[in-house]
């Protein structure tokens, strides 16, 4: 089975699964798994511009902000105490587009890495061996490397450029966009 059928499988599992909890239709099937997050959410100015940007979530603008009357679904990465006490890094690809120059950094979770020799900063969040989510949640579904995947924020000069999640299984789904760098998962590592 190809990539693309297991990912467009995942998609429609999540799907149903939203539909069977909460019993009410969803208009359409979303292309990725961010959109189906954005879908969910009430169409404010914010969350169409999030639309409007391929799916790509601001997961900072996803949390709740306080305001009980805001109308926005919180979303909340749950990462199970088993995998908070396996995982203990991340090794990335880091490819310079120009120069064909490849990298893999093994970078401890919830720290910062810098590439060489620009003023690109890598921002290690949490790990998912098992990447799930629901319309409000984003965890791991068993402690094995079925769906790794890691969060991370991007800066540029001190800008951010990138919020969200890379997929090693699934490269392509919202990557890293840069003009000279590529930036993947490769895998996560175990603590030793």
């Amino acid at each position: 089975m190809s990539k693309a059928v297991i990912y467009v499988l995942l998609i429609l599992f999540s799907f149903v699964s939203a539909c069977s909890k909460h019993n009410e239709p969803v208009s359409e099937v979303p292309k990725n798994p961010a959109q189906y997050l954005v879908s969910q959410a009430p169409h404010t100015a914010e969350t169409q511009a999030q639309e409007k940007s391929h799916g790509k979530i601001d997961m900072k603008s996803q949390k709740d902000n306080g305001d009980k009357d805001s109308g926005k679904h919180k979303v909340e990465i749950l990462v199970p105490d088993d995998v908070k006490n396996t995982w203990e890094s991340v090794k990335l690809l880091i490819t310079d587009k120009k120069t064909a120059k490849k990298e893999t950094p093994e970078i401890k979770l919830n720290t910062d890495y810098k590439i060489n020799g620009t003023d690109i900063v890598i921002k290690v969040g949490q790990f998912l061996p098992d990447f799930r989510m629901d319309t409000i949640t984003i965890t791991s579904m068993s402690n094995e490397p079925n769906n790794p995947a890691v969060n991370v924020t991007i800066t540029e000069g001190g800008k951010e450029i990138f919020t969200g999640w890379l997929y090693s299984k699934f490269p392509d789904v919202h990557p890293f966009e840069h003009n000279k760098y590529a930036v993947t998962l490769v895998e996560g590592i175990r603590k030793k």
